[in-house]
Parts: C-alpha cells; structure tokens; sequence
C-alpha cells in the first residue's frame, strides 16, 4: 500500500498523469497540433504502474483518502482507454468503470461501461466483457439473461488447450457469481452473495491456471468492488425501514429499474453518499422538518422521493406536495415520478401554472397522492381547496432560495409561514443546490425551530473542472484553477480557441474573402468557438447576462459553421443541417421559416430567454434534453431553472447594465448554481466550466468566483430586505402594502372572526425566515408588522362582507384589483 500510495504522491507520475488527460482532452476537442506535441510519458509504465496501484488500494480498508485515490485511477485509465494507448479500450473502460464504483461515482462507473462492449453485440454474441459491463451499468435483469448463454458448455473444437478450457470454465463461474449478486440487488436475499463469493473465487483460481491475466485482474476487482456495493445497496439502508408491503414493493420497482424497457432499464441499487447523508441525519428516521442542501445532480429529487413514500407508506391515505419554483422545472419532477409511483399503486401528478382555475386541475388534486406544484399553484390549493390541506403530511421545497426573489420571495414566504400555521403536524423539507452554511441554518430554524435540522453534502456524482479561457484576441488558453479534482493537476490547454483567417470565393461576388474569426474583442466570437469546439463532447450551455447578447452568441456560432463549410473543414456531426426536430416544426409554425430562432434550430443551436413563445421554449427545451441540440445559449430564465443535461458551460458574462445604468453582478450564488449544471450524473464523468476572460475585470471575477465555490452570499428573506427599505425609508408604507395586498386578504380569509390584528400577525410571522434575520441584524420588526396591521384593517374597512372577501382572495389577486373589476362588472350589468 505504502509503495503505491507514494506512487500515486509522486511528483512524476502525477505529471504523467497530466499530460494524458491533456492528450485525451485535446485528441476529444480534435486539435490538429495535438501530434506535434512532445509529450514525455510512457503508456506502458502508466499502465503497469495503475495496475499495481489499483491492486494495493483494492485489498485496503475503504475511506476518503483512498477513494481519492482510486478516483485518480479512474480517470487515469478512463484517459487511457480514450486514447486507445498500450491497453485495448475495452479493458480501461472496464478498469475505469471498477475504479470509479470503488470510489464511490457509481454513475460515472455505469456511464462508462457501455463503451466495453457495444449492447448492440450482446443478444447476438454473449461475451464475458459485455456481461461484466451489463452488471457494472447495473442491467440486472439482462445479466440474468445472458448467464445461460455463457455458462453453455462450448464445442469441442473450440477448447484446444488445456488453459482455454480453464479460461472458458473460470468465464462461465463468473456469470454464475455476477447473475447471483445480481439476484441479491433485485430481491435483497443474501445468500445469493455467499454463492457469489465462492464462484469468484474459483474464477480467479481457473484463470490465473489459464494466464488470462486481464480476466483475472477483471474478476479480482468484481469481487473487491462486491462487499462495497452491497454496504451501499439500498436493500442495507432502506429494507429496515418499514415493515410495510409496500414499502418492500418500493425497493424490488427500484431494483428492477424504471421504465417499460425492463431489460434496459437500470437498477436503481445503490445509494450515494449524498443520500446516504440524507439517512444519517434522520430523513426517515423523524417527523422533523429538515433544510437540504445538496449540488445540482447529486440526487435530491431521490431523496424527495424517499421521504414522500415513506410518508405515504406511514400514513395512508395522506398527500405529499412537491413545490418548484417553475413550470419547466415541475414537469421534469413530476415525469420522474410518474412510473415509480403508478408501479406503487399511487397517483401523481403536475398542476404547474399561477393562478388560472380549471376543472381538470382541481380533479387532480383531489384524487392523486402526490401533487407536482408551483408555489402560486400552491397557493391557489391553499385559497380554494383548503380541506385537502388538512391531508397533507409532508411539503417538499425545491430551490428555496428563491424566498431572496424581490417579486416572488414575500409571496413564498408568507405562503409557507401560512401553510406552517394552517397545518402544523405537516413535515416540509426544503431543498437547494447552493446555500452558505448559515443560510441552511436559518432555513432549518424557520422550518423547525432548530439549526441542527439541517442536511448537508458538498459531494457531486461527476467531477466538476472550472477553467478560465485567456482570450488576448488572437488565442485563447484555458487555465484550470486549483480544486478537488483527481486527474494529476491538469493545469491548462494551450491554444483551445484560435483567430483562424477563412479563405474563400464569396459565391454572390467570386471575390475572394478572408475573414477572421473569432473577433479580436468580441466575446461572443470567442464563446461561440468555444461551444464550437466542446460540442462534441456533449451538450454546452454558453450563459449569457443579456437578452441581446444571447442572440448575438447565438448568431456568432451560425456563422462559425457557416465559415467552416465554406472553408471545407468538417463541422461536427451535432451541426449538420437538420429539416426534423420539435423545436424545428413548433417554431416554424410560431415564427417562420426564415425568422432566426428556426435557422438556428435547424443548425442544432437554440437560444433561450424570457421573449420567446412559451411554446417554442418548451419544445427547445425538449429537444436540448433529448440530446437533439448541441449549443444551447441561455439567460437566467433557462439556466437555474431547469436540470438540463450539460457537458460543459460556457461562461460570456457575468454582468450586464441595467435599465437605470448601474451594473448588475452576478452573485457567487448565483454563478454556482449555474456552473453546476455541468456534468450530468450518467451522462457524463465530469462537467467542465469555461469561463470567457478578455480583460482584466473578467480576470477578476473569475477568481473573485473561485475562491467563493463554497462560501458564496447569504439568502436574504426578501421580506427582510422589504423591512429594512421601510427602516431606511428605500421604499414607502405604500409601496409595501401594495406588495402584501394579496397576502393580507388571504390571511384574513383564513381567519375564522375575518380579523387580523398584531396577534394573529406575531402567531404567523413568529418564525418566519424575515423574522429570524431581523433578530440577527439587530432590526425592529415593528415596521413591517404596522404595515400589514394597517393594510389589512384598510382591506377589512373596503371589504366588509366576509364572503366577498373569500371570493376576491381566490383570485390571488390584491384587494383594489378585485374592486375595480368588479366595479367594471357591475357597470356593465347596469348598461345591460
């Protein structure tokens, strides 16, 4: 152990390590100086080298230090195995595949063992790396299928020695031992590991026999990565649970995998550490209200899930409320549920929307268990179904943080103070990717009145690689900055984005053209080529600040192709042109053929912000998930709120000038939380930010960004922060009524008496998030109480008849615009 671990340590082999993962990484963008570069390790003593270190770390107790380490290992041979360099493919992925499920990245192990053995050769030709890669993707069911075939004794002929008749035996044993283990993972019965470990160890007996020294180093890591994933099985953490035969039923639907295709679907078998942190702090094992924070991706909406079945399985006949802050973002949940929960015999559904009413929705809400809602959609619930709340025994809140929202953050958080008064042996969870420590702990105090409520875990399924491209407007060096990720210190790629001349006869003119791109100052030239050149790889999201910029980004990527083409360089395939597609048909017939946002479509690039058609947004959407769109240029309209699934993220701004003229920053918190999108678990092994630096200030931000990955601002209650306009008199009484109108009159409704004096106000607001921040900063609450005492005594004074003031509250509209149009109707009676 202590030889390899020095080795890993090793200055050397750690700058060996370097240089393959910047020979992979450059061989993937296709640079074409890649050849001339000198590099100085030698494959085969890396190879030699990992396979000695994989084998001590393999045989040492499991803890974080070494799951670093075999993190390192993985990528290693990951490079490797994309290099195609002293090992045959299917081997590294294999070995990377094995290095990345020890370590703990379960995702990134079943994402690369599909490139072992192409699924495509399996029910044709059974082979023993497409059976090792079908249980490493944790295809139980197939595995199952395929054992007979390879347990098969062979035709004579074919068994010409005596070590390949050892060779073939120790194959066969082993798909005896992985269709066992595969049996525990799908029923949770552990004998079948009992029988597994014996038919491993006779495997690698025949095999060292036979000389088949990858197949035994293959099965030696199968057998090594077992035990580990048995600890994290779900069948160890959750069977213990419940006695419930629904709640057995639960684990064998996420044993057997989602979906109709039950050869195909993946078994959900393991827990990650996230969730695994989730279980020790008392997500199932308490009735206490919990803040959660977790990165994007690294399962939240399991965790959701968890703690919703387990309040259904214990008490029957109750509801569950999943609350997302936007339409797009409610969908995706609640197409994530649908299978899981239909398979338990539970109904859910989505009501997204704001405050429109109709019949279908108010079925639903009714009959399912489970409801899929936007917090106005909550509210609405709240205003005219507020019966069904007396059912509801839990309220999952994702992206909490947007309580800070200027515009929805008072609703929400009266919304919740509220429902937290109204119905209060409800359990809330309320989750965010990005929170400060502090910020998770006021959320935990004003859920539950306890800091020690809290959940939190900084580990991510996929390694995340922040870079800073230095543009000096002819060539651009993406610099990687200092952080966790265990690739032997990859410090930069020279020359990833270049000024090229492109040389051609304008066909219009027969002139000869040469012009250059990207521009010497236009940043959207240099995100544009860059998106360009890691499309390959995966999807990119290229962030922009403004509307206009992200058309230009947009158009400036058109154009690259463009030149490409009449250049005769070949453009990667997520570019070619395209005539099918949602997006293609939905915005030709919103917008027209000609109208840019279809020519873009049809280039596999779309742009996304807030002036499109909601119908062409969705469609766009749809597409850039199903992988139908390569480059996906984005405002904060798209890029936090929707779980996209992104390859890298491309940086362009990270200011904009506002209406007024002053400057608008993007906060750390905010930057995070877009950053994060990038490396979607099972999709991708790691994500890649790239931040587009010009100039100084860029420079700036970037470390600025950086150095705050894990300390970025505090949520501020936007109620607080209307408290303290009103102290420093930013803003007048006025203002912050009309703000709170609508609140104020469902609070009244709510009311049994229809009266809302400073008591009932204390009572609602007495742990309220504004409320705990006021205590903090030492500010008088007063303020804020005497504008909402005044405003709904103002509201009772204009409504008097209780009746009508719970017809005006279903609106969710403010008391005065419930006046004037009824004031209109009853004029238009009149004339009628």
């Amino acid at each position: 152990m202590t030889e390899s671990a020095n080795l890993l340590d090793s200055p050397r082999f750690q700058n060996e390590l370097s240089q393959i993962s910047a020979h992979a990484t450059l061989s993937a963008l296709g640079e074409q100086a890649v050849d001339s570069i000198q590099w100085r390790y030698r494959a085969e003593r890396i190879v030699r080298n990992l396979t000695a270190a994989t084998a001590e770390l393999e045989v040492s107790d499991y803890n974080d230090t070494q799951a670093y380490r075999m993190l390192a290992i993985a990528r290693a041979w990951e490079n490797l195995a994309e290099l195609g360099e002293r090992v045959h493919p299917s081997t590294a992925w294999i070995n990377a595949a094995l290095a990345y499920e020890w370590a703990g990245y379960q995702a990134n192990a079943a994402c690369l063992a599909r490139f072992a053995a192409p699924q495509s050769n399996w029910t044709t030709a059974p082979s023993f790396d497409g059976l090792v890669s079908a249980f490493l993707q944790r295809l139980f069911v197939r595995v199952r299928e395929l054992q007979p075939s390879l347990t098969e004794f062979p035709s004579p002929e074919l068994l010409s020695t005596d070590e390949e008749v050892d060779r073939r035996a120790s194959h066969a044993v082993t798909a005896i031992g992985l269709s066992e283990v595969s049996s525990f993972f799908l029923t949770g019965e552990h004998q079948h590991i009992e029988v597994a470990t014996k038919a491993f160890d006779l495997a690698r007996a025949g095999l060292a026999q036979s000389g088949d020294a990858v197949a035994y180093n293959t099965v030696t890591g199968l057998q090594r990565i077992v035990p580990v994933m048995v600890e994290r099985s779900t069948w160890n953490h959750l069977e213990a649970v419940s006695p419930s035969p629904r709640w057995h039923r639960y684990l064998r639907v996420l044993a057997r995998g989602l979906g109709d295709d039950i050869l195909g679907s993946r078994s959900i078998s393991e827990l990650w550490p996230s969730q695994v942190a989730a279980l020790r702090s008392g997500l199932l094992t308490s009735d206490e209200s919990h803040a959660i924070r977790m990165p994007t991706s690294a399962g939240k909406t399991r965790v959701a899930e968890l703690a919703i079945v387990h309040s259904l399985v214990e008490r029957p006949g109750s509801k569950c409320v999943y609350v997302a802050p936007y339409r797009a973002l409610a969908n995706e949940v609640e197409q994530s549920f649908a299978n899981l929960f239909h398979d338990l015999g539970y109904g859910a559904s989505t009501v997204p929307g704001g405050y429109d009413q109709d019949e279908m929705g108010e079925d639903l809400v009714s009959v399912d268990d489970v409801l899929v809602l936007t917090p106005e959609k909550l509210d609405l619930l709240f205003r005219l179904q507020s019966e069904l709340l007396e059912k509801v025994a839990l309220i999952v809140i994702d992206e909490g943080h947007i309580v800070a929202d200027r515009q929805r953050g008072p609703k929400f958080e009266l919304l919740v103070s509220r429902l937290r008064r109204r119905i209060p042996e409800a359990r809330f969870l309320m989750m965010s990717a990005v929170v400060p420590d502090a910020t998770l702990d006021d959320f935990a105090r004003w859920l539950g009145g306890n800091s020690g409520r809290a959940i939190s875990t900084d580990w991510r399924p996929s390694v995340l690689k922040l870079g800073r491209l230095d543009w000096d407007g002819q060539r651009g060096t993406l610099r990687f900055a200092a952080n966790d990720v265990a690739d032997g210190g990859l410090e930069f790629i020279p020359n990833l984005v270049k000024q090229t001349v492109y040389e051609h006869v304008a066909v219009e003119t027969g002139r000869v053209r040469r012009p250059k791109f990207p521009g010497g100052t236009n940043k959207g030239d240099v995100a544009a080529d860059t998106a360009y050149r890691f499309a390959p790889l995966g999807p990119v999201l290229v962030f922009v600040m403004q509307t206009n910029w992200a058309e230009s980004a947009a158009t400036a990527l058109l154009r690259r192709i463009e030149l490409a083409e009449l250049t005769c360089e070949t453009v990667p395939s997520e570019f070619r042109l395209r005539t099918t597609g949602r997006a293609v048909a939905v915005a030709s017939e919103w917008l027209g053929e000609d109208h840019l946002v279809t020519k873009l479509l049809r280039r596999g690039i779309a742009f996304h912000h807030g002036r499109l058609p909601s119908a062409v947004r969705d469609a766009l959407e749809d597409d850039f998930r199903a992988r139908r769109l390569g480059v996906l240029v984005a405002t904060t309209t798209l890029a936090q709120g929707v779980n996209l699934p992104v390859r890298t993220v491309v940086i362009h701004s990270c200011r904009s000038r506002e209406a007024d003229g002053s400057t608008r920053i993007l906060s750390a918190r905010e930057y995070w939380n877009i950053a994060g999108r990038a490396g979607r678990a099972g999709s991708e092994t790691e994500g890649t930010v790239t931040h587009v630096a010009s100039t100084q200030c860029d420079v700036d931000d970037f470390d600025r960004y950086a150095s705050k990955r894990t300390q970025v601002e505090r949520v501020e209650s936007a109620l607080h922060q209307m408290l303290c306009d009103l102290v420093t008199e930013r803003i007048s009484s006025q203002e912050a009524a009309r703000q709170l109108d609508a609140d104020l009159l469902a609070l009244l409704v709510e009311e049994a008496d229809g009266a809302l004096d400073d008591q009932v106000l204390a009572e609602t607001l007495s742990s309220s998030l504004f409320r705990i921040q006021a205590v903090e900063t030492e500010t008088a609450v007063e303020p804020l109480i005497e504008v909402m005492t005044s405003t709904a005594r103002r509201i009772s004074e204009d409504i008097p008849d209780t009746e009508t003031r719970r017809l005006f509250a279903a609106t969710g509209l403010s008391s005065g615009s419930c006046q004037a149009i009824a004031a209109h109707v009853d004029a238009n009676s009149a004339e009628v």
